[in-house]
């Protein structure tokens, strides 16, 4: 395979930039679809890296460039495909993309999967959205209030005075949250309600 070269942008496919801390770089994005995809990426633990339209082949079916490539931390890789979920039930779609990914697939050893809407949910992507900025938080910073003991919060509203009330800066509770340090129920809204687990 060689390294994929970005066509011109066109207006019905806008390319645009994301900057990956897990990367630690900026990253093509093709979709807002494979955007709520690369937030899925950066707090998915198991992934150590990913590139986005990492490179192209010309298979029997056309040329081919997957989306995603993802590394993951026990040394595997996956290339992924976005696609919205109405697109990826045609015969047409199934025929060539079955084709294309198999080709990819003897070519490089990596499988190729398809991820729709479906499988992200909007809910714990617009949490990811929310505590994305806090993971630039250095660990020293997060570390603050970790020593809780018997007065750990059950509502992140509680974690948040409790924070202000040890004069902590109001972004340290959402750097808990976002580097795991304690844990919360990702597929509900986060808010100051939302229930803590130590």
């Amino acid at each position: 395979m060689q390294q994929r070269t970005l066509r011109r942008i066109r207006r019905d496919r806008p390319v645009d930039y994301f900057y990956s801390l897990k990367n630690n770089c900026h990253v093509w994005v093709e979709s807002t679809l494979e955007l709520d995809f690369l937030y899925w990426l950066e707090f998915d633990e198991r992934v150590s890296a990913y590139t986005t339209q990492p490179e192209s082949a010309d298979t029997p079916a056309g040329r081919y460039t997957p989306d995603v490539l993802v590394e993951l931390q026990n040394g595997s890789s996956i290339y992924f495909d976005p696609h919205p979920y109405k697109y990826v039930h045609s015969k047409t779609f199934i025929n060539k993309f079955t084709e294309k990914a198999r080709y990819i697939e003897r070519l490089t050893g990596r499988p190729v999967r398809i991820v729709t809407e479906k499988d992200l949910n909007p809910i714990t992507i617009g949490n990811f959205k929310t505590l994305y900025p806090y993971l630039r938080t250095e660990p020293s910073e997060v570390h603050k209030l970790l020593p809780l003991g018997n007065s750990f919060p059950t509502t992140f509203g509680d974690l948040r005075k409790q924070a202000e009330s040890i004069g902590i800066r109001p972004f340290v509770p959402f750097a808990l949250l976002a580097h795991s340090h304690i844990g919360f129920d990702n597929t509900v809204k986060l808010s100051d309600s939302t229930q803590l687990r130590n």
